[in-house]
């Protein structure tokens, strides 16, 4: 049974059909059918940042970084028609999950532990994740990320790279590494000539076949300019098909791993990949196996994915002759919207009154009614409608006195005035009143830490 969830009207009427030609030329399409083509598989992830049994943590997680996730898995995933939207993140101590853990224990841990399986989990540790090396050395690892169910694990430097989390999800998907001994470099269907990607390697077949070389190997564009041949026997070593370089493999392959942190160019998934990722999914949906549950409607990534109630304009102002004043402001509604994707926001004339890029989290207190929203990197031509309620009453809050100014004169209309700026101590001085001298007109205006203007006229006896 096909979860349901995953889909919508829009998205079955625009799924287009593959040509039974096309599986004759791309042996990756037929390799990896997908049952749904043109659905746009959409996946609410939650973030659980691991602290001590103290709530602490060595390196400090929040909100800007689980976003900017968010961000870079939507940029490395759209082109898959995969796209992640943001269900918030939250802090957990007192776990399994503490310090540094051996990534064959963490899928144990994490479904003895979560009780929530209906969303995509991101464990961002608050230690190393460690694994054996090809030599049995115990190594530290950025990520781990099995494969099928929506689970990954992560150590700070992995959850601060860009592309560490696309490449732990594609884990999740049912992608290999790109490195292999085993799969040759040959790209023929003849079986003598050692076309083994069928069975071996990564099993897609436009990712060359390579083995893990360090990036000294590679030239400043990403591709390997080095001397090793493969594996074919069936070829002589002098053959320049052995090559790895004859069909060079990408370093700026998700699917890669390469060392120290992230290259100053754009990491991809070839079509091969995507093609695998997707039947994986497909098949998943319907054999039931239940592992990407964690669907949601797409149409959710045009939604906001906080609403919260925020001061507008002030109301009005009362001094609490403590150097703090009360505050109060008209109630507005904030939308807050993930980054990721490039978004314009239109009024009800269909005029676009705001817009965000991948990179912004917008937040919109625009006092608008209604307005609608669209994601050109979905569906550019779907609106979605938000409903904005007309709020009463007013938002209170305390707030300090930060500075100031005085203007005095003695004769109303005179330009015989003095101006004198108050600093914070000034301003909260319970005897400025007494201070100023009689007989004298004032206005005094005093700042408070939103900005708010506490201004009185008067006239001192």
């Amino acid at each position: 049974m096909v979860n349901s969830n995953s889909y919508s009207s829009t998205a079955n009427a625009e799924q287009p059909q593959t040509p039974s030609s096309a599986l004759n030329d791309d042996p990756d399409a037929a390799a990896y059918p997908d049952s749904f083509p043109g659905v746009k598989h959409t996946f609410k992830v939650v973030f659980s940042i691991v602290t001590d049994l103290n709530g602490n943590r060595t390196d400090f997680v929040g909100e800007e970084i689980v976003m900017n996730v968010i961000r870079d898995l939507n940029v490395a995933y759209q082109n898959a028609n995969i796209y992640f939207k943001y269900g918030g993140f939250e802090y957990i101590n007192g776990t399994g999950l503490s310090g540094d853990i051996q990534a064959i224990n963490l899928s144990t841990i994490f479904f003895n532990y979560l009780n929530d399986h209906s969303v995509y989990h991101i464990i961002i540790l608050n230690g190393n994740i460690l694994s054996y090396d090809e030599n049995s050395n115990l190594i530290s690892i950025p990520g781990f990320g099995g494969f099928y169910g929506p689970v990954a694990y992560f150590s700070f430097q992995g959850i601060t790279s860009k592309r560490v989390p696309a490449h732990e999800i594609g884990h999740n998907f049912g992608l290999k590494h790109t490195f292999s001994a085993s799969e040759n470099v040959i790209r023929t269907q003849n079986e003598l000539l050692g076309y083994n990607a069928n069975y071996y390697g990564d099993r897609v077949h436009d990712t060359p076949a390579c083995k893990a070389w360090t990036n000294d190997q590679f030239n400043v564009n990403g591709v390997y300019d080095g001397e090793d041949i493969d594996n074919n026997t069936l070829l002589p070593e002098t053959d320049y098909n052995r090559y790895y370089k004859h069909e060079s493999p990408k370093i700026n392959n998700i699917m890669y791993v390469h060392e120290g942190g992230d290259l100053p160019i754009n990491y991809v998934f070839t079509p091969g990949q995507i093609k695998r990722m997707r039947n994986t999914i497909s098949l998943d949906f319907v054999l039931s196996q239940n592992f990407y549950d964690v669907a949601v409607p797409w149409e959710e990534l045009y939604k906001p994915f906080e609403i919260r109630l925020v001061g507008g304009n002030v109301a009005n102002i009362t001094d609490n002759n403590n150097g703090t004043a009360e505050v109060c402001r008209s109630i507005l509604q904030m939308e807050r919207y993930q980054k990721g994707f490039n978004m314009n926001f239109y009024d009800d004339d269909n005029t676009i009154f705001a817009s965000s890029n991948p990179d912004e989290l917008k937040e919109l207190t625009s006092g608008i009614r209604n307005y609608k929203t669209t994601v050109n990197q979905v569906y550019p031509s779907y609106f979605e409608t938000i409903q904005v309620p007309c709020y009463r009453g007013t938002i209170c809050e305390t707030e300090n006195y930060i500075g100031g100014v005085i203007i005095s004169t003695e004769i109303l209309g005179s330009m015989n005035i003095t101006v004198k700026e108050l600093n914070e101590i000034e301003v909260k001085d319970p005897e400025l009143f007494n201070k100023l001298m009689e007989q004298y007109y004032y206005i005094l205006k005093k700042y408070t830490s939103s900005g708010a203007i506490d201004q009185k006229v008067f006239y001192k006896e």
